[in-house]
């Protein structure tokens, strides 16, 4: 799938909180997360079960003390350990690893 294709289409780039389309971005947003939970959950899924069901960077459960797999989209994320950019692969699995978007998020920040 082409990035271009989890961009809003040109036809709601003007779109805002309250215009008549507003609903059409909605439905887009829907689709878009609908589609990435069906292309990743297994993926996830391999992830989880390889971590015995904790974060890779701060080793927490992903979920609330348990090893049991409750998908959370959105909650958990793919982090590439070698950056895409830095030439690390993209599909292999031993170069990804699943964890909290919270860790995530502060793992880009100290970085970056």
């Amino acid at each position: 799938m082409s990035a271009r294709r989890y961009r809003i289409p040109s036809e709601l780039e003007t779109v805002h909180a309250y215009h008549p389309d507003y609903e059409k971005i909605i439905l887009n947003n829907q689709r878009l997360a609908v589609e990435s939970v069906i292309k990743t959950g297994t993926l996830k899924l391999k992830l989880f079960k390889k971590q015995n069901g904790r974060c890779g960077m701060c080793k927490d459960y992903l979920n609330m003390n348990t090893e049991e797999f409750m998908p959370s989209p959105g909650e958990w994320h793919i982090h590439h350990k070698v950056k895409r950019a830095k030439g690390g692969s993209k599909s292999n699995i031993d170069n990804m690893e699943l964890i909290h978007f919270s860790c995530h998020i502060n793992h880009h920040k100290e970085v970056e």
